[in-house]
């Protein structure tokens, strides 16, 4: 069992299969952990009965000041059970269960998640580098993942933050961006933690466009980005930190072979 500070937040993470999970060794820390996620096998799960329902839609249900959720494999049976307080979660898997590594990553990410939220820390699926000191997001959802690995690999000497999840946040009036051991490939700059300078929506064109987003259509990418789809609590902070977002981060849409991407992002950057 380790402890890992990650984007500002100490936890301590017990993993079945330690070495399966290797990217998180950029954040160990020997700092106090705040918040444990653990995982452990169990022989016998027996179904959850009288679920509710949260604003979500996730089922659960409350024991002992526990949430505990199921989750069930394609025939129904219950093979992973998350039990929730406010200090820790713990995740069983019944044995036999053969996709331990895999869901350890998943699980922990969501657990993750749903900690910092309460901090202000958001969750986003894009990919993230370092550029001239600073962070640019770069959104690729259009993308091919060979297009997407062929333009990472145009710059050379900058740093992947990462390519396939970041945290972000509002610290001193400015968005910050953190590495995270949930990155795609693992190949992330440990520990960063750095100002957002830019969004840029990557699209592929025949002809070079650089286009700045004016703030309605900021706030329009940014709420379809973070799935507020609803008036729940829950999005009414994610919309707020929009309006911080957009209020303070420049948001470009690029259209074009994408040949030379240090030239665009430097376009970009002094503009």
């Amino acid at each position: 069992m380790k402890n890992y500070k990650i984007a500002e937040k100490t936890i301590q993470i017990k993993f079945i299969d330690e070495g399966k999970h290797q990217y998180f060794r950029n954040f160990e820390t020997e700092e106090l952990a705040s918040y444990q996620i653990i995982f452990e096998m169990i022989n016998h799960l027996e179904p959850l009965t009288g679920l509710q329902e949260d604003e979500n839609g996730l089922k659960y249900k409350i024991v002992d000041e526990k949430k505990l959720v199921d989750i069930r494999n394609d025939k129904g049976i219950v093979v992973i059970r998350c039990e929730i307080d406010k200090t820790k979660t713990t995740v069983y898997f019944i044995e036999g269960f053969t996709e331990i590594a895999k869901y350890e990553h998943i699980l922990s990410y969501m657990c993750f998640t749903e900690v910092v939220a309460d901090e202000g820390v958001i969750s986003l699926h894009a990919t993230a580098v370092t550029f001239k000191d600073k962070a640019i997001i770069v959104d690729n959802n259009n993308l091919t993942k060979l297009f997407i690995e062929q333009w990472i690999k145009m710059l050379n000497e900058e740093n992947l933050i990462s390519d396939d999840k970041l945290f972000i946040k509002l610290k001193n009036n400015q968005i910050v961006v953190y590495a995270n051991p949930w990155n795609g490939s693992g190949n992330v700059a440990s520990d960063y933690e750095g100002t957002l300078k830019t969004i840029v929506l990557l699209e592929k064109g025949l002809t070079e466009k650089i286009i700045e987003l004016d703030g309605t259509e900021k706030m329009d990418v940014m709420v379809k980005k973070l799935g507020i789809m609803n008036e729940t609590i829950s999005n009414k902070k994610l919309f707020n930190f929009c309006v911080d977002l957009c209020d303070k981060v420049d948001i470009y849409k690029y259209q074009g072979k994408m040949k030379d991407l240090k030239n665009i992002f430097n376009k970009i950057y002094f503009n």
